[in-house]
């Protein structure tokens, strides 16, 4: 459900349990130690999938609708705007 992978001290944490923006109790429950995993090894942390399912991105059949696209687009500025908000300190490892 939840792909944890670390790029240069960044956390990417990719949700996919085969459904288009649903967050299921088994979804949350990954998410939540993907999280406290993230907070132990990483500075920063990403979460990503804006993919429908049948998009298939990548694969031999792929398509990807011009609304996911615009969703992405509404999404980056969004968490730019965000992480403008906080402090270099606040990108620094807890105690």
């Amino acid at each position: 459900m939840v792909t944890f992978d670390i790029q240069d001290g960044a956390a990417i944490l990719t949700l996919d349990d085969g459904k288009a923006n649903a967050l299921s109790l088994g979804m949350s429950q990954a998410l939540d130690a993907a999280l406290d995993r993230a907070a132990a090894e990483a500075r920063v942390v990403v979460v990503r999938g804006l993919a429908m399912p049948d998009e298939d991105v990548h694969a031999p059949n792929e398509f990807f609708r011009l609304a996911s696209f615009d969703e992405g687009l509404r999404t980056w500025p969004m968490l730019l705007s965000e992480l403008g908000k906080l402090s270099p300190a606040d990108f620094g490892r807890r105690a």
